[in-house]
């Protein structure tokens, strides 16, 4: 599992991106907004809020949530719900100056992709919260990746690595049988 952070400033053009009918979108979570996929009616809750706050640059945060394809046999069924619902948890957990993000406060819905052959979800937040204020998004990418890595051990679930670390794990396995190749042994 893992999770990536997007600011944006335009929400038509994220929610009209998540709930495009070729990524078999379904909406499997949400709070102040409609229950449905339906790109008019979730533009017009989110825009009705963010408009308390006009002079925000950006006004939806975007957190992209990735499941390894071995780990979609493990999302079946409820289980991909109640993973997202400790998701959201693990993610407002905190105090002081390291506090979380409770999306409670706000406006989300996460949406569910599958398009790819493999699950992922779009968790998008209203940057204005339920009292006209500021979500309060300090270090949110440092708290997504917490919470996934988290989530990620609680469930069981493929940790994910870095594409460049990957490449490295690769290009390691690789080399030997390419320098036995040219007739040379790696001394171990």
């Amino acid at each position: 599992m893992i999770a990536k952070v997007k600011m944006n400033s335009s929400i038509s053009a994220t929610i009209s991106y998540c709930c495009r009918s070729d990524k078999d979108a379904t909406v499997i979570a949400c709070n102040g907004t409609t229950s449905q996929v339906d790109r008019e009616l979730l533009i017009k809750q989110f825009q009705a809020q963010a408009d308390q706050r006009p002079e925000l640059k950006n006004k939806i945060m975007q957190i992209i949530i990735s499941h390894s394809p071995e780990d979609t046999v493990k999302l079946a069924g409820k289980k991909e719900d109640e993973i997202l619902q400790d998701y959201i948890q693990r993610l407002a957990k905190g105090k002081g100056k390291n506090a979380g993000l409770d999306l409670t406060q706000t406006q989300f819905v996460a949406i569910r992709h599958a398009e790819k052959g493999h699950i992922h979800y779009h968790l998008l937040a209203n940057m204005v919260d339920n009292q006209g204020e500021r979500l309060k998004d300090n270090n949110i990418g440092y708290k997504a990746k917490g919470a996934s890595i988290d989530i990620t051990k609680q469930h069981g679930l493929t940790r994910a690595i870095s594409k460049e670390l990957k490449q490295e794990l690769e290009l390691k396995i690789k080399a030997p049988e390419q320098t036995q190749r040219k007739g040379l042994s790696m001394g171990r």
